[in-house]
């Protein structure tokens, strides 16, 4: 909650009821007083607390389900606040890669086939000169 002179304090609720990010406080709180809503786990006891207009339409948007956030996107905010799945989520990119890298079929010497081309020709009773001139030299 927001103390005297915009300092941030911690005090305890007890809450009866949450329903999609709305709380209904059944102790703690008294008509009127201000809480922290979004950043409240950067806060220290004693931090000085910026308050914002709840009307200011340039501060807020709608989400699909009712609910207020920032409308700016952050596509790294999902890993950042959740460190522990995203250094799973690298463990096993990196296990897969090393599992496709020793499946990879590559050789130092690999088998290879060269083509090529075998061409026989007969002329019953003609010496050498005579293949070599009449059937091997192109006319």
């Amino acid at each position: 909650m927001v103390g005297a002179e915009r300092k941030a304090a911690v005090r305890p609720v007890s809450v009866r009821q949450s329903f999609r990010g709305e709380a209904l406080v059944d102790k703690g709180l008294s008509v009127g007083e201000a809480v922290v809503v979004r950043g409240q786990y950067r806060l220290l006891p004693g931090s000085l607390v910026s308050l914002a207009d709840p009307n200011d339409p340039k501060r807020r948007s709608k989400s699909l389900d009712g609910q207020c956030w920032n409308a700016a996107v952050n596509l790294s905010t999902p890993f950042i606040r959740k460190p522990i799945a995203t250094a799973l989520l690298m463990v096993a990119i990196v296990l897969l890669g090393v599992i496709g890298y020793e499946l990879l079929p590559v050789a130092a010497l690999p088998n290879v086939d060269s083509p090529t081309i075998q061409v026989t020709a007969q002329l019953p009773g003609a010496d050498p000169q005579t293949m070599a001139s009449s059937v091997a030299t192109p006319p």
